[in-house]
């Protein structure tokens, strides 16, 4: 049987070359594997994938008790056995006693155990370039040493090598892991001798007369159907899969962004910064491995025969491979993520479909379990493995043209090529600034990572590659921080911590779009209501340069900021505006980002009473028509929804953005109430508690709608409000595949624009206190949380900020009550006595 994948977009066929008649390798009752897991050679990634597929098919896996897996001992020449003591147990194994489906650990080659316990079995192992083995092996059991460092500095050198005990003081171990170690687990004669490293020249002599003839040949094909080349890895993967009959989910691995990456940031670095290798250092290394040369000779030449035999286009499905692994890796998060809802209808037997395989390709060996039902894992990935290759729609190489996509339905197509061509730098600032710096991706990675511009909101879902450090990876933590200082304007510090291609990919894209919401909001609704004047005016309220404003993004296209970096290129749509806020400490910040007057700088109190004169002042000398701006944004960290509601008496905006008190739920409506009494001191925003601003509810359910606004998006913390007509206009269009529009109600909106987004927990981790997420829990009366929590906490206070203020509070839809601060800092319902005004 041939396996012939339809690729939707292309229309051709992929010809994966002859397959058994059965399915694939390993299903039926008689099929046994087993994978020779040798040191330092991608070892690790390809016995997750033999782990993986036993788990799903309930095989009984031979695993032994030795440290590190081994289950053959090696102890003597004899090669004496053990029967094991562990094994994976896969309950009711279809295996009968005594008789094991599967091995994929280290071990020392013996043909007779072997046969013993997997009798029949398909054999598979890896090798790699030596001198790229050795220094690999030099830095993981020597605590990340150079092969330098491991010569001590190669002081000495004795027949042409670097001769010398190293400050390391080797070890035993060294002639398994360091030296021929492949060769070792072949069982090559002598290979596991410990090597004289004063003596470099005679020790070398000595391998080179070894013989290696029986290693050699089992490699070629007289023992093992396969070996893979570590430095050509997805392609041996193609030919794995091509000789096991295995689906493309089965040589899929862990990968981040959804499982950590396998070394620690600064190992990373540190091999990055590497000085290239002496001439002697390398002649040493190919010398004293030699017996692992020759062997990887002979596995490279059987590649090569394999690649031959292989019976379709072969470099077309390697890179049709890479595509299908990063968008398998893609869908994986966006299904996670639970984004965006309104796909969620044609992604949902998708995802439904593919949560066994992305548990498992984010979960650590240990923690994949057993399948219950083989048979249903059998038919889910069946039909995961169809509608993953019907979403990369674009089989020939190049892949310019692939998009992802749910099956059966382009209309919901996430946006975005797989990869632009000649590795062309996303659009946007990026490229421009950080030519210098990694984020420049080369060949190797536009061959294999998504790649997407500015606009291509389906990667999104990934929240900024800080949902990396909830998987334990410092380097993707580490990218969080770089993307916080890109937005600040701030150097790119740690940006080189990024490891895979994928994350430097995503993070590119990240970068290139953080910051555009509220252009791409204007454009969507400009382009769906043509007859609406727009005069490119922003009113930026609390505008102090301490975070991402999102309104700076409109800001950095007016005239005086965008010309002089970009002469040649005027902006298509000049922006100006007002920034104001009452920190006469962020005048000068203001002023040093967006010195012309073309954006008016103000510091002043923005209180309901007096914000529209402020305004005034400052806007009218810049337009006649400042009372309908565009934009306008809120975010003052006090009185929010009463100084939105005195604008909005007066002020027409096409389109708001607030800040949320995201520490409310949906459920709940929250606002602090203004107080112009003199008996109490101004607010200082800056000793804010959990009490401030209001909640997403209040403001789309009570402040918004009198006003004739709607909730079009939800950023973190941030909500976007536009007119409900523009809204509908928008909603009924044609719209971009990466909208940012939608009307959800308010619970799916925090969903998916706040509580649900995988970087919560790192980017708002100080919402996740117990107190604060008691308010959220499902089984507690939230206002009765709510008013414990902050009456407990105002009473711990100093000086009291909140004294004789109040705030509106209620449950759903419901009727609100207002709540007031005492002297004492005390907060419960209102007695008649308490003044308050907004």
């Amino acid at each position: 049987m041939r396996i012939v994948l339809a690729c939707a977009a292309a229309a051709a066929a992929a010809d994966l070359g002859p397959c058994g008649a059965r399915g694939r390798y390993g299903e039926a009752p008689n099929e046994t594997l087993f994978y020779l897991k040798t040191i330092k050679t991608a070892s690790s990634s390809l016995r997750f994938l033999f782990l993986r597929f036993a788990r799903a098919e309930r095989l009984a896996a031979l695993r032994g008790r030795r440290a590190g897996g081994q289950f053959f001992d090696a102890a003597t020449a004899k090669g004496d056995t053990r029967w094991p003591a562990e094994f994976e147990d896969p309950g009711e194994s279809r295996s009968p006693p005594g008789i094991f489906d599967v091995a994929f650990d280290h071990s020392t080659w013996d043909a007779a155990a072997l046969d013993r316990y997997l009798p029949r079995a398909r054999k598979f192992a890896s090798s790699r370039d030596v001198v790229a083995r050795a220094v690999s092996a030099i830095a993981y059991f020597h605590r990340d040493a150079t092969p330098d460092e491991y010569f001590g500095g190669c002081g000495i050198v004795e027949g042409g090598l670097c001769g010398g005990w190293s400050r390391l003081q080797h070890a035993e171990k060294d002639a398994v892991h360091v030296w021929n170690s492949v060769a070792w687990q072949l069982r090559a004669p002598a290979a596991a001798r410990p090597l004289d490293l004063r003596r470099p020249a005679a020790e070398a002599a000595r391998l080179a007369a070894a013989d290696v003839s029986e290693a050699v040949g089992a490699v070629r094909g007289a023992v093992f159907d396969f070996v893979v080349v570590a430095e050509r890895y997805d392609a041996s993967l193609v030919l794995l899969r091509s000789k096991l009959c295995w689906r493309w989910l089965d040589v899929v691995g862990p990968e981040p962004p959804l499982a950590p990456a396998p070394q620690d940031a600064s190992r990373r670095a540190s091999h990055r910064a590497a000085a290239p290798l002496r001439n002697v250092t390398a002649r040493t290394l190919v010398a004293l491995n030699v017996l692992d040369g020759r062997i990887h000779a002979a596995a490279r030449d059987a590649f090569d025969a394999a690649r031959r035999d292989y019976g379709g286009n072969f470099d077309r499905d390697v890179a049709f491979f890479r595509a299908y692994k990063f968008a398998l890796l893609v869908t994986c998060v966006v299904c996670r993520a639970r984004f965006p809802p309104v796909a969620l209808a044609a992604y949902a037997a998708l995802c439904g479909d593919l949560r066994p395989t992305c548990r498992d390709l984010g979960a650590h060996e240990s923690r994949i379990p057993t399948e219950a039902d083989v048979a249903a894992r059998r038919s889910r990935d069946a039909r995961a493995e169809a509608a993953l290759v019907a979403l990369v729609a674009g089989c020939p190489v190049p892949l310019a043209t692939a998009e992802v996509c749910p099956a059966g339905d382009g209309s919901l197509c996430r946006a975005g090529p797989l990869c632009l061509a000649k590795c062309a730098p996303p659009r946007g600032r990026l490229g421009a600034l950080w030519a210098r710096h990694v984020l420049r991706l080369d060949e190797r990675d536009c061959a294999g990572a998504i790649l997407a511009g500015s606009e291509a909101r389906w990667l999104s879902a990934m929240a900024a590659i800080s949902m990396g450090a909830a998987y334990g990876s410092p380097g993707l933590y580490e990218s969080s921080i770089c993307r916080a200082r890109w937005a600040d304007g701030l150097p790119p510090e740690h940006c080189h911590m990024t490891s895979s291609r994928l994350l430097r990919a995503v993070l590119a894209l990240r970068l290139a779009a953080h910051g555009q919401q509220l252009r791409r909001i204007v454009d969507e609704l400009r382009a769906a209501n043509p007859g609406e004047a727009w005069n490119y005016f922003a009113i930026d309220l609390g505008a102090g340069v301490r975070d991402a404003d999102p309104v700076f993004d409109l800001f950095r296209l007016s005239p005086s900021v965008y010309a002089p970096t970009n002469p040649r290129q005027p902006p298509s749509q000049p922006w100006f505006g007002v920034m104001v806020d009452g920190d006469p400490r962020q005048l000068a910040k203001m002023e040093a980002a967006f010195p012309a007057e073309d954006i008016a700088k103000r510091v002043a109190w923005i209180e309901p009473h007096t914000v529209v004169a402020t305004l005034e002042a400052a806007a009218a000398p810049l337009t006649d028509r400042w009372r309908t701006p565009d934009v306008l944004k809120m975010d003052i960290d006090s009185f929010d929804c009463a100084v939105m509601r005195a604008v909005l008496r007066e002020l027409a905006p096409k389109v708001v953005a607030m800040e949320i008190n995201v520490k409310f739920p949906p459920d709940v409506s929250f606002a602090l109430l203004h107080n112009r009494s003199a008996d109490r001191a101004p607010f200082d925003s800056e000793r804010r508690r959990f009490a401030y601003g209001c909640s997403l509810r209040f403001q789309a359910r009570h402040l918004m709608p009198p006003f004739g606004y709607a909730l079009a998006h939800v950023d973190w913390n941030n909500a976007v409000y536009v007119p409900a007509h523009l809204l509908g206009n928008a909603l009924r269009v044609q719209r971009p595949r990466d909208s940012l529009l939608h009307n959800w109600s308010v619970e799916v909106q925090d969903r998916v624009g706040y509580y649900d987004r995988p970087a919560r927990s790192i980017k708002f981790g100080f919402n996740d206190k117990p107190g604060l997420k008691r308010w959220r829990d499902p089984t507690t009366d939230h206002i009765a949380e709510v008013v414990r929590l902050v009456n407990a906490d105002g009473k711990r206070e100093g000086p009291c900020n909140y004294c004789l203020l109040s705030a509106l509070l209620g449950r759903g839809d419901g009727p609100l009550r207002r709540y007031c601060w005492g002297a004492d800092g005390a907060f419960g319902e209102c007695g008649r006595h308490h003044r308050s005004t907004e």
